[in-house]
């Protein structure tokens, strides 16, 4: 009996464990998560500057309807 031959009967006798599958499910998972996130420093600092931008205007916003808010109750 060959090495492969050997190898396959072990494989069939002991089938991987539900925990030997979470295992291969997180890699998988993991590496298309690095897959997503794997983007240039500059691309990342840009839309980070995008949202700061946006928040600012959103806090802008919100006290000048505070504001509003303020005159329209006196």
């Amino acid at each position: 009996m060959s090495k492969f031959e050997e190898n396959a009967n072990r494989d069939i006798l002991n089938p991987p464990s539900n925990a030997d599958l979470a295992k291969i499910d997180g890699a998988r998972y993991d590496e298309e998560q690095e897959a997503l996130t794997d983007e240039p420093d500059s691309l990342l600092k840009y839309q980070f500057g995008k949202l700061e931008l946006e928040n600012r205007r959103l806090e802008d916003e919100n006290d000048r309807l505070r504001d509003i808010h303020q005159l329209r109750k006196e």
